[in-house]
């Protein structure tokens, strides 16, 4: 406060925004974000396959393909050489495979290297289904 009491006399403007105008101002924010992302929902995990060698893909959290009993185990060369059962496949011939195997537990384990298709990945998880598989756990290494 000053001796002479200046400031009382000035007037002082009141700042206000209606309620109604906040909100349409944070909608059409929320609209401009959600048209600008890139923001994709997918189940799944999350595997990263960059690098130059044919090794298996790395992982951020890997689950363990906890079994009690025996699993069955096919590796994955490119997109069709398939190694099951100490013999190597393709896709029709892994199908009839299965068909007549005895296999020792439900989980399959698939051991492949990065350059396999998903479309393979699809084909065999299929055929798996119909050999009585009732698990298919992706052979990955954990990220360092």
């Amino acid at each position: 406060m000053t001796p002479v009491n200046v400031f009382s006399k000035i007037p002082k403007e009141e700042f206000f925004i209606s309620p109604s105008a906040l909100l349409d101002i944070l909608l059409i924010a929320l609209m401009l974000i959600m048209t600008a992302s890139k923001f994709v929902l997918a189940p799944g995990m999350t595997m990263e396959v960059g690098g130059g060698e044919n090794v298996l893909p790395e992982t951020n959290a890997p689950d363990f393909a906890g079994v009690d009993s025996d699993l069955s185990v096919l590796t994955v060369e490119g997109s069709s050489m398939l190694i099951f059962d100490g013999s190597i496949y393709n896709m029709r011939s892994l199908e009839r495979k299965m068909k007549n195997f005895k296999r020792g537990g439900d989980v399959l384990l698939i051991k492949a290297d990065k350059n396999m298709p998903i479309q393979s990945l699809i084909d065999i998880a299929e055929i798996a289904k119909k050999g009585g598989f009732k698990k298919i756990h992706i052979a990955a290494k954990p990220k360092k």
